[in-house]
C-alpha cells in the first residue's frame, strides 16, 4: 500500500495508479470474503470428519448445508472471535522473545476445539441430525490400565 502511495505521487501514469488504489484494496477485500466463505463450508466438514472419526464419512454436504443452515451466525461470530483473539494472544506471544507464540498455540486450538462442540450442540438443540459419534471418542477420562501380576 505504501509503494501504491510512492508511485502515485512522482509517477506520470495517472491512470494505472488511480486503478491500482482502487483495486488493491478491493481484491484484499475479495480474498477475505471467499477466505470466510471457504471457512464456512470447510466447518462442518472438519467437524463431521472429527466426530465421526472417518474422513470418508465427512463429505455429506446435505448434512453441512443443514447445519449451516442452523449455526451459520454463530459459525462466523465464532470464527471472528476466534481470529481476533489468536491475533491477541499471538502478539503477547511474540512479545515474550518470539517463543510464547508456541506456548499460545495449544490453547487457541483447544477453544477452538472447544467452540467448536458448543456450535454442534446448538445444532442439535435446534433440530439438526445427531451423529453417530465414534467409539473412540468419550466426555470423560481414558479408563487406566490394570496391571495383572503372574500369580495371582
Amino acid at each position: 500500500m505504501m509503494g501504491m502511495g510512492g508511485r502515485a505521487g512522482g509517477s506520470g501514469h495517472r491512470g494505472a495508479d488511480a486503478a491500482a488504489l482502487v483495486m488493491v484494496p478491493l481484491m484484499f477485500g475479495l480474498i477475505m470474503v471467499v477466505g470466510v466463505a471457504f471457512g464456512l463450508l470447510i466447518k462442518p466438514l472438519m467437524l463431521r470428519a472429527g466426530l465421526l472419526q472417518d474422513f470418508s464419512k465427512a463429505f455429506d454436504f446435505g448434512w453441512a448445508m443443514r447445519f449451516l443452515k442452523y449455526t451459520w451466525l454463530e459459525c462466523v461470530l465464532a470464527s471472528l472471535f476466534l481470529w481476533v483473539a489468536s491475533m491477541a494472544l499471538a502478539l503477547v506471544g511474540l512479545m515474550a522473545l518470539c517463543i510464547g507464540i508456541y506456548f499460545i498455540s495449544g490453547p487457541i486450538y483447544f477453544a477452538m476445539a472447544h467452540l467448536d462442540r458448543q456450535l454442534y450442540l446448538l445444532f442439535l438443540e435446534r433440530g439438526g441430525d445427531a451423529l453417530t459419534l465414534s467409539p473412540k471418542l468419550r466426555d470423560g477420562p481414558p479408563q487406566l490400565p490394570t496391571l495383572e501380576l503372574p500369580g495371582e
